[in-house]
């Protein structure tokens, strides 16, 4: 793939007036950093620097996005299709701050992603989960006995401090179809978002 250099004769201006990097996206990789923006352009090249152990980033996000903006300030561009991709660790999958992970070739097959609900099944005792069950439609606005309760897609990303766009989104995947920031959810989809974590109605 012949890259074209999308900063020629472009006034970069300061890294304030570019969209940061969306941190509700987790740990910054090729595939989830807008390229065309200097302050991600090379954002996803620093995650699980050489030596590196323990954390995956050695600084805060915002500080890489500076550097990243520098970098194409100072004339570094994408020329090739990168011969090696990050593999975020599966040990770790709940916190994104040890989770160094690590790079491998490009053309390694990815295992099969460990998902929170093989966690709950591996960690979480079968007569506790119940229990959890509860709390977390509890803590998704629907306690038991809420049947009638309709909340709003927006509030529930509020929530679950998440952009509301990537919620929407996300229920998709699960087969939650044909929502809008505008749509408002049931109990049913709160259950349907919790049984994904392996705590569905035993």
């Amino acid at each position: 793939m012949k890259y074209k250099d999308s900063f020629a004769g472009v006034d970069l201006g300061t890294p304030e007036e570019w969209e940061p990097f969306d941190q509700s996206l987790g740990i910054p990789t090729r595939d989830n950093c807008d390229l065309e923006n200097p302050r991600q352009t090379f954002l996803w090249q620093y995650v699980g620097l050489p030596g590196v152990v323990g954390a995956p980033l050695i600084f805060p996000i915002e500080y890489w996005e500076l550097v990243s903006f520098h970098q194409v300030l100072g004339g570094a561009r994408l020329a090739a299709e990168p011969q090696i991709k990050y593999r975020p660790s599966t040990d770790s999958m709940l916190n994104k701050t040890t989770a160094a992970g690590e790079w491998v070739d490009a053309a390694e097959p990815d295992p099969a992603p460990t998902t929170l609900a093989d966690v709950t099944a591996a960690q979480i005792p079968e007569d506790q989960r119940g229990e959890l069950r509860e709390q977390m439609l509890t803590k998704l606005g629907f306690p038991t006995g809420s049947d009638q309760v309709n909340m709003p897609v927006a509030e529930l990303a509020e929530r679950l401090k998440v952009n509301v766009d990537r919620l929407v989104m996300v229920l998709g995947e699960y087969g939650i179809e044909n929502l809008t920031v505008d749509s408002v959810i049931d109990r049913v989809v709160a259950e349907r978002l919790v049984a994904h974590m392996g705590l569905g109605a035993s």
